[in-house]
């Protein structure tokens, strides 16, 4: 799920990829985010616990609907 300053409510997203830095997911809702933009971002790994993260991400990349992003 991912929040944005321009939405007052979580949309959907697709995580494609994720490493200690950064996450790249697939913007599901077409919610309109720009370069720089600081989002909220909630989801649940795939272990065994589910474990959720929820984290603010700073947006470095943007390539159609895939979205780059830098954890704050």
């Amino acid at each position: 799920m991912i929040i944005s300053p321009k939405t007052s409510h979580w949309c959907e997203m697709a995580i494609r990829d994720i490493s200690r830095a950064g996450v790249g997911f697939e913007n599901m809702d077409s919610v309109v985010v720009s370069k720089g933009d600081t989002l909220r971002i909630k989801f649940k790994l795939d272990n065994g616990k589910r474990t959720l993260i929820e984290k603010k991400v700073i947006v470095k990349i943007i390539r159609d609907k895939y979205v780059g992003c830098e954890f704050k």
